[in-house]
């Protein structure tokens, strides 16, 4: 809608169209959010930014009392209200909407009075911007701090205990032949081996966790590595009966990626999404190209700027790989991405982590959430970006 009007007529947006049409476009070229109410606690004026970051309906028009159109925002309506009874206006303050709520936001903002002729308040502007995007890479940094610190700590003692256990195997294999050759039972001996199979193979999967990512970027199509990632887990795991539909988009474009680490991240969903049907069952994957949201709030969107020198993302590239099996609880849906969560008996907690560590490192995004199948739908999202020349230069 952009702006509309504004608190009173000393400072309508009247006068000769061009004026008009002049000022409309500067408060709607804005990059912050801006929102007007007057004396008579009405809406008097807000553009796009300030709609989109405040989430409000179409419906919502100037003139509508601010009680009614920020309903739900009433943090908000309360600071309002109470500008027009302060003498200093909060400055370059924060306020949140939805507090404790998954969809909850923080605004930063700035509050000024606006006056008439003669000092007079007949209105209040505010002037802000969700600041939701920068506290959640804040959040992420911090968040890769700690794991770099967990990183440190599970690669020494992935290599601590791999030296007993090489020498037990390798005692077990002693005990192994000289109870083969005196005729007795064995059945001991290899139970333990298995079990030191077991632990050998979540050693190595700790420290795949913790080794550094080396990218090896190219212009390449997502189509092939799709495709490999496919004939790759039906070769591993051997499906009984099992359905694969595909279904690519029309305009698929070469990306900036690393080809082998997505096409590991494909394989550990897709052979995932077989361990979680036995076997048996619909898997369908689907990748289409997708234009970048107008919401700042979209996480995925600004995770891309400037991280690395990237160019913002215009269209993200979103593949998802949906089966019909149990699905994952809603509860757990965050936790499986944790390094070393599970609910496998014998599974290490590890691959869906490094899953998570691949896509970070092409500034991507994942989630799950329920298939229209029953089962699992993990959603990949990757910024539609080529490599420049200097990259390809390095």
């Amino acid at each position: 809608m952009g702006l509309i009007a504004t608190c009173s007529k000393d400072v309508a947006l009247v006068g000769k169209p061009s004026r008009a049409a002049f000022l409309h476009g500067l408060i709607d070229g804005m990059r912050c959010g801006v929102l007007a109410v007057g004396s008579d606690g009405r809406i008097a004026l807000i553009n796009e930014i300030g709609r989109h970051a405040l989430d409000l309906a179409d419906h919502v028009e100037v003139g509508d009392p601010m009680n009614d159109a920020l309903r739900p925002h009433p943090q908000l309506v309360d600071l309002l209200k109470d500008s027009f009874i302060l003498d200093q206006l909060p400055n370059r303050a924060e306020i949140p909407l939805h507090p404790g709520r998954a969809d909850g936001k923080t605004l930063g903002f700035t509050l000024s009075h606006i006056r008439d002729d003669q000092g007079h308040v007949t209105g209040t502007a505010m002037f802000f911007k969700d600041l939701t995007p920068i506290e959640h890479r804040e959040e992420q940094e911090r968040l890769q701090e700690r794991l770099a610190a967990v990183g440190q700590m599970a690669a020494s003692l992935a290599h601590e205990i791999r030296n007993p256990l090489a020498s037990i195997g390798v005692s077990c294999k002693l005990v192994g032949r000289r109870l083969n050759s005196e005729g007795m039972d064995t059945d001991l001996i290899d139970k333990i081996n298995g079990e030191l199979a077991r632990l050998n193979h979540t050693v190595t999967s700790c420290l795949e966790f913790v080794r550094p990512v080396a990218l090896q970027f190219t212009n390449d199509r997502i189509e092939p590595v799709l495709q490999d990632a496919l004939t790759i887990a039906r070769e591993r795991s051997q499906p009984d009966r099992l359905e694969i539909n595909t279904r690519f988009g029309e305009g698929l474009s070469p990306l900036r990626m690393d080809v082998t680490l997505l096409r590991q991240v494909f394989e550990n969903l897709i052979l995932n999404a077989i361990e979680a049907m036995d076997g048996r069952g619909t898997i369908e994957i689907e990748a289409e190209r997708v234009p970048a949201s107008s919401s700042p709030s979209v996480p995925y969107r600004p995770a891309v700027v400037g991280r690395g020198g990237l160019p913002e993302a215009k269209e993200f590239l979103v593949v998802t790989v949906s089966d019909s099996g149990p699905g994952i609880d809603e509860d757990l849906r965050e936790s499986i991405f944790f390094p070393f969560f599970t609910t496998k008996p014998q599974g290490s907690g590890v691959g869906l982590s490094v899953v998570r560590k691949f896509v970070d490192s092409h500034s991507g995004a994942i989630a799950v959430d329920r298939s229209q199948l029953g089962g699992a739908r993990f959603t990949l999202r990757l910024p539609l970006i080529t490599m420049t020349e200097e990259e390809s230069i390095r």
